[in-house]
C-alpha cells in the first residue's frame, strides 16, 4: 500500500526574473515505519530505480483557449486576465496593438458606440469594428468589447444614454455577438451608468440598468455561448450632486435587491472601476471617514462586501484601473510619472496575491492622449504622451506583465510523474530559500529583496513583512507560531504569528543559511564561521569562531548543535559552544545538514556524496549520486526515506537505513533549495522564471 508524502521542492530555470511558489498534489512514497532510523538491513532495492522522465524545458504548460462562458451563470476562469483600454479607431492602430503586445497585456478593452454602428434603425455600418477585430486577432489578443452611447431614435428623448426601446438593444447585440462569435471574448453592458455623462445627462436609476442588462445577456449567449458578459463597473464616486452622479455603493445594493435577485443570473462577471485618488493601491481610507473611500483602490473591498452580503459567487472584473499625471477638468488629483508606474505595478500584484475574486485587470488607458486633446481628462491616464513617446509606467508594466501572465500557467509535470497543480502564488524578486509550513498549512518563503510573505492553504498571501536587505535564508518556526528571519546584511528578526515585528538586532556578520529554533534559544552562523546563541529577546549568549566558512547550522533533538565547514569537517557543538566531536569527510559542504530524531546527521557534498553520521560522529554509510547538490538533504519521519534535490533537476529517494536509491524523479534542469513536507498541502515548489 502506498501514503501520501507532502514534498516541497523549488525549481530554478537558468534566467532569472521573478518567482513563484507552485503548489502540486499527489506525492507517493512508501507506507511510513517509526521515526527513528533502523541499524541497516539487507539491500532491499529494486534492481531498476523507478524514475519519472519530465522535460526541463518548457516549465510552465501551454496555454490553453478554453471556451470562456460556456456553462453556469458564474463561470470561474482559472487564469487571471492583464488587459489595456485601447483606442484602435481613427488612429494608427497597428501601432497600439503592437504596444499593447510588447508591453505584454494579452487582453483588450475597446468601447464601441452603438448609434456609429447603427445610426438609423436596422441599418448596420460594420466597417471600422470589422477591422479591429481582426487586427487583434492578428496580434493574438482577446478582444473585450463595451457597449454604449445609444442611438438617438432608441431613447424616448433623444440623447445617448441607456436605450428605452430595449428591444431594438437586443436585436443589436445578437446581431453583434452573432456576427463576431469567436472572435469578441468578453462584452460589457454600459459603462459607469452612475455618472450623468454616461447616461444622457442625468445618472441611470438601478431599475432602469438591470432593465439594459436583462435585455443584452441572453442575446449575446444565444449567439456566442462562450463570450462573457460584464456587468457595468460604476464609477466610484461619492459626488455631492445627485444630479450629476449617484454613490456606487447603494446603487450595487439596489441591484442585488431588484426583482428577486436577477442581477445574479444576468452577468458572467461583475465589473467594478476601484477609486482613483492619488494613493497607492495598498493604502486605506481613515477609520473614522469611510465615505473617503471612494477615492482608494481598496474601494473595491467594499463593493466585495456588498457581494458576499448576496452570496455571489461571480468574479469581479477591474476594467479600468489608472492613476491621472495631470491636471484637467474632471481628473482626479495628479500623481506624478514614477508613482503612476509604480503605483500600476504594485496594483497587479496586490490584486494577484491577495484578492482571490478578482480575476480581469485593464489598465486605463494607453493612448488617449494621442486620439484627444491635453485638456481631456482621459489623456492624463495615458501611458503614451501625444507624440508616442512611451511614459515611465509603460516599462514598468512591461517589466511586470509578461511574468504574471505565465503565473497561471501551471507547471510543467510529465504525465507518469505522481503530482498534479494545486495553485500557484508569485513573489516579486528571486526566491533563494527553502519553504517552510506550520501546523495550520501557512506556508512562508522568503525572496531576494528581503521580504517574506505568509502564504494561505487557497495560495493567497496572508501576510508579508520587509527585513533590512535580501534575504537569502528561510525563517525558521518556533513552537509558539514565533517566526525568525536572518538577512544578508547582519541583521535577525522576530516576527508573530500575524507578522509583526517583536524585535530586530544585529548579528556578528551576515548570517548563513536559516536562523536555528531550538531549547528556547535562537542560533544562527555568519558566512565566516561564527556561531552565536541568542535568548527570546534577541541578546547573545555566547558565540564560537570555527575560524572558516561553514554551511547552515542545524539543532539535533539533544540540544546539541551540527555544522560543518565548507573543508569537509563535520562538527557537534553543546547548548554552551563547546566543540563535542568533530568527523572529516574529505569533500566540499556547503547545504546544511539534516538531523533525523534519533541524531542521525544526512550530509550531502557538494559533488554528489551522500554521507550518514551517528550521534558519535561515526559514518554509517555513503552514496554517491554522481550529482552537484546545493540543497541540504530531507529527512522524513513518515516513510524513513532521506530526499535529495539535485542542480541535473532529480529528486531522489534514499533508504535513510541504508543509503540504497529508491526512486527518482525528474522535476525541472534546476534544483537548489531542500524539499519540504506540509500537512494540508502537497508539494510546494519556489521557481525562479524567465523573463
Amino acid at each position: 500500500m502506498n501514503t501520501r508524502t507532502n514534498l516541497l521542492v523549488r525549481l530554478f530555470p537558468t534566467i532569472v526574473a521573478y518567482a513563484m511558489v507552485f503548489v502540486l498534489i499527489g506525492c507517493t512514497a512508501p507506507t511510513a515505519t517509526p521515526d527513528s532510523v533502523t541499524a541497516p538491513a539487507a539491500d532491499t532495492s529494486p534492481e531498476t530505480i523507478p524514475t519519472s522522465e519530465g522535460t526541463p524545458a518548457p516549465l510552465l504548460a501551454a496555454p490553453t483557449s478554453d471556451c470562456l462562458g460556456a456553462g453556469d451563470a458564474s463561470p470561474q476562469l482559472a487564469q487571471h486576465i492583464y488587459g489595456m483600454n485601447v483606442f484602435l479607431f481613427k488612429t494608427d492602430a497597428e501601432r497600439v496593438l503592437t504596444l499593447t503586445d510588447v508591453m505584454g497585456a494579452s487582453w483588450i478593452r475597446q468601447q464601441i458606440h452603438w448609434r456609429d454602428i447603427e445610426g438609423e434603425r436596422g441599418q448596420f455600418v460594420w466597417g471600422t469594428l470589422d477591422r479591429a477585430v481582426e487586427q487583434a486577432r492578428e496580434y493574438d489578443l482577446r478582444l473585450f468589447i463595451s457597449i454604449v452611447r445609444s442611438p438617438t431614435w432608441a431613447t424616448d428623448d433623444g440623447d445617448d444614454g441607456l436605450p428605452d426601446d430595449l428591444e431594438a438593444l437586443s436585436t443589436f447585440v445578437s446581431q453583434l455577438a452573432t456576427r463576431y462569435r469567436g472572435r469578441i471574448s468578453a462584452y460589457e453592458i454600459w459603462n459607469e451608468p452612475n455618472l450623468a455623462h454616461e447616461h444622457g445627462g442625468i445618472p441611470a436609476t438601478p431599475a432602469e440598468y438591470l432593465a439594459t442588462l436583462r435585455a443584452a445577456y441572453a442575446p449575446i449567449k444565444a449567439a456566442d455561448p462562450c463570450a462573457l458578459v460584464v456587468s457595468a463597473p460604476l464609477a466610484s464616486t461619492i459626488n455631492p450632486d445627485p444630479a450629476l452622479a449617484t454613490d456606487d455603493l447603494p446603487f450595487y445594493e439596489a441591484l442585488y435587491q431588484l426583482d428577486d435577485g436577477a442581477f445574479l443570473q444576468l452577468a458572467d462577471a461583475v465589473g467594478v472601476h476601484p477609486g482613483a485618488g492619488p494613493f497607492p493601491p495598498d493604502a486605506r481610507w481613515p477609520d473614522d471617514a469611510p465615505e473617503q473611500s471612494h477615492s482608494y483602490f481598496r474601494h473595491i473591498e467594499r463593493v466585495r462586501e456588498i457581494m458576499l452580503r448576496y452570496e455571489d459567487p461571480r468574479q469581479v472584473w477591474i476594467t479600468e484601473v489608472g492613476w491621472s499625471i495631470a491636471e484637467a477638468p474632471g481628473a482626479p488629483p495628479p500623481v506624478s510619472e514614477r508613482e503612476q508606474a509604480t503605483y500600476l505595478v504594485d496594483t497587479l500584484w496586490w490584486v494577484r496575491q491577495r484578492y482571490p475574486w478578482v480575476t480581469a485587470v485593464f489598465v486605463w488607458n494607453l493612448n488617449f492622449s494621442v486620439i484627444s486633446h491635453p485638456g481631456d481628462e482621459k489623456t492624463t491616464f495615458s501611458l503614451l504622451e501625444p507624440d508616442w513617446r512611451i511614459r515611465p509606467a509603460f516599462l514598468s508594466l512591461q517589466h511586470d506583465m509578461n511574468g504574471l501572465r505565465d503565473v497561471d500557467r501551471p507547471p510543467f509535470v510529465s504525465a507518469d510523474a505522481p503530482v498534479s497543480h494545486a495553485w500557484t502564488f508569485p513573489g516579486r524578486a528571486a526566491i533563494r530559500t527553502d519553504v517552510i509550513t506550520d501546523s495550520d498549512s501557512i506556508t512562508f518563503v522568503a525572496i531576494d529583496s528581503g521580504v517574506i510573505y505568509a502564504i494561505d492553504p487557497s495560495g493567497m498571501l496572508q501576510w508579508s513583512y520587509g527585513m533590512p536587505g535580501p534575504t537569502r535564508n528561510a525563517p525558521a518556526l518556533a513552537a509558539d507560531g514565533t517566526l525568525y528571519l536572518g538577512s544578508s546584511v547582519a541583521m535577525l528578526a522576530a516576527l508573530t504569528p500575524d507578522g509583526q515585528e517583536q524585535w530586530l538586532v544585529r548579528t556578528r556578520g551576515p548570517i548563513r543559511g536559516s536562523p536555528v529554533y531550538a531549547q528556547e534559544h535562537v542560533y544562527v552562523v555568519s558566512r565566516d564561521g561564527e556561531v552565536q546563541a541568542l535568548d527570546l529577546n534577541g541578546s547573545e549568549i555566547w558565540y564560537e569562531d570555527l575560524g572558516i566558512g561553514t554551511t547552515p547550522v542545524v539543532a539535533a533533538p539533544d540540544g546539541t548543535l551540527v555544522v560543518a565547514t565548507m573543508t569537509g569537517i563535520l562538527h557537534t557543538l553543546s547548548a554552551d559552544g563547546d566543540i563535542v566531536w568533530q568527523t572529516d569527510l574529505e569533500t566540499e559542504l556547503r547545504p546544511a545538514p539534516s538531523i533525523a530524531p534519533d541524531g542521525t546527521a544526512f550530509v550531502a557534498g557538494v559533488e554528489g556524496q551522500v554521507f550518514a553520521i551517528d550521534s558519535n560522529g561515526d559514518i554509517r554509510w555513503q552514496t554517491d549520486l554522481e550529482a552537484t547538490i546545493e540543497a541540504a538533504p530531507f529527512f522524513s519521519t513518515r516513510d524513513q526515506m532521506v530526499y535529495i534535490a539535485a542542480r541535473d533537476g532529480s529528486l531522489t529517494a534514499i533508504d535513510a537505513a541504508n543509503g540504497m536509491l529508491r526512486w527518482r524523479v525528474q522535476l525541472a534542469s534546476d534544483l537548489r533549495a531542500t524539499p519540504v513536507q506540509a500537512a494540508m498541502v502537497r508539494c510546494i515548489l519556489a521557481a525562479k522564471m524567465k523573463r
